[in-house]
């Protein structure tokens, strides 16, 4: 076997464990929530500590997750390069790349800090399980990043080596740490921002400036992975990637095709019919996915074409995809809006329910305009069947009572919001 060969085994076998290790914990996020909710409900008492063990868990999809994105180059960052000259794009590829393993290379040292401390105190989770062992996905998530982004940095090796000596940078804070920060914050910072905008990862950029600013005070480097520990072990956090991962699931599993064919038996046989259509689906659609961005990639390619055809000119179907697909943000469980209930630190029920009239009358205001357009272009209709009416109900059954699901264990008071989102997936 040639050493090429051999590398790209080992390769194989190290996405193979990674995509093992997200799925075991993303099974065991849904998997503990029901757990403590069938035992708090049939045996009138909890699971000792599964709230903490499914906060920590959060942290660990965390990071992964920011690990599997740094494998295949997509850490969110700007896409302004790409209208530079080819030249420029690869000098700016490599030197952003650069500007990031300097600055992950930095907060792997001060997350190996904080990870060390966890380990002297010996304070534990739940489980017997200590705090060390999940605040230690951090300094290992950093490190899996920064050999990703060397490698993405240039398909040069001489370039990539380039672009790996920004561990420089954390090795000299290490050395000096006492270092004066006077008069380089600020050029510093106006380094990163321009990096930025070039398209430095985002997460770089304000991972790197917080270090600056807590580096000028006087603050030990470890303050900015202790505060991604605490957001990221918060009561409510494990509800995004619960409902986010619920959401992927009916996208990939056909839910947009049975919810375009209940709702066109619905109402499709009106006047401005298919309008109708298109916006109830997308504004049911969107909540169940968290994102408008994602409903309109499931299902724009689908209804777009059919607009047209319709006799919608593009334009306005184009319209009316976009704008139905950013209504049913005001729907649970829409991540947006848990998302502003945790940092508003506002009741999530009341928020729903203060988005659901504003809601439902948007829906219907933009489903009159499209009818409008519809009908006077002449758009054709589909005849009414009951039959298909009810099969298409059938087909759908399990998408139309996710939300009612949701809403009911919510407000009927025996779900916690987490055991909500692990309910649906």
């Amino acid at each position: 076997m040639t050493s090429a060969a051999l590398t790209g085994r080992m390769r194989s076998a190290g996405r193979r464990l990674e995509n093992g290790l997200v799925l075991v914990v993303l099974a065991a996020m849904a998997t503990v929530p029901l757990m403590e909710l069938v035992a708090r409900e049939v045996f009138d008492g909890g699971i000792a500590g599964s709230i903490p063990l499914v906060q920590h868990l959060t942290l660990w999809i965390t990071f992964l997750g920011a690990a599997l994105a740094a494998r295949s180059d997509q850490l969110l960052a700007l896409s302004t390069a790409s209208f530079l000259p080819a030249r420029a794009q690869t000098v700016v590829r490599a030197a952003t790349a650069w500007l990031a393993v300097a600055v992950t290379g930095c907060l792997l040292l001060a997350s190996l800090e904080l990870t060390r401390v966890d380990h002297e105190y010996g304070d534990i989770v739940a489980w017997g399980i200590p705090v060390w062992l999940f605040s230690g996905i951090m300094p290992l998530g950093f490190a899996l990043i920064a050999a990703r982004l060397v490698q993405h940095g240039s398909d040069r090796s001489s370039v990539r080596f380039a672009v790996a000596t920004g561990c420089v940078v954390p090795l000299a804070m290490l050395l000096w740490p006492d270092f004066p920060a006077a008069g380089l914050v600020l050029p510093a910072s106006l380094a990163l921002v321009a990096a930025t905008a070039l398209g430095l990862p985002i997460f770089a950029a304000i991972g790197g400036i917080a270090l600056l600013l807590f580096w000028h005070d006087g603050i030990p480097a470890s303050a900015v992975p202790g505060e991604a520990y605490r957001m990221s072990t918060s009561p409510m956090l494990p509800a995004i990637p619960l409902f986010t991962l619920a959401g992927y699931i009916l996208a990939e599993g056909g839910s947009s095709q049975r919810l375009l064919r209940f709702c066109s038996a619905l109402v499709g046989w009106m006047p401005g019919g298919l309008a109708i259509v298109t916006t109830l689906v997308l504004a049911f659609f969107t909540p169940l996915t968290g994102a408008s961005g994602i409903t309109i990639l499931a299902m724009g390619g689908l209804l777009l074409p059919m607009l047209v055809k319709g006799r919608y000119t593009e334009r306005n179907a184009i319209g009316l995809v976009t704008v139905s697909g950013s209504i049913g943000v005001l729907f649970p469980p829409s991540l947006p809006v848990i998302l502003y209930a945790y940092y508003a630190e506002v009741e999530l029920d009341r928020l729903f329910v203060g988005g659901l009239l504003p809601g439902v009358l948007l829906v219907l205001v933009v489903a009159a305009w499209g009818a409008r357009s519809g009908w006077r272009a002449g758009a054709p209709r589909t005849p009414f069947r009951p039959r298909e009416l009810l099969a298409a109900l059938w087909h759908a059954k399990w998408e139309l009572l996710l939300p009612v699901i949701v809403l009911y264990s919510l407000f009927g008071g025996f779900a916690t919001l987490v055991e909500a989102s692990a309910l649906t997936v």
